[in-house]
């Protein structure tokens, strides 16, 4: 979860044309099945855009 949020608040800070964005995205993805799998999404909403969206589908 830690690894989560440290990638989402570093997402906001890099310019979303960036290669370190795309990184950063995929991680989210990545980490995205497992934290839902525990349930954290159950109870917690991003409140970024584009993480809400990334993981509402996975990716």
């Amino acid at each position: 979860m830690a690894a989560f949020v440290r990638n989402a608040q570093a997402l906001r800070r890099c310019p979303a044309e960036s290669a370190e964005h795309a990184a950063i995205r995929a991680e989210l993805v990545r980490l995205a099945p497992a934290l839902r799998a525990i349930g954290v999404f159950d109870v917690f909403t991003p409140t970024d855009r584009e993480i809400a969206a990334m993981i509402a589908c996975d990716g």
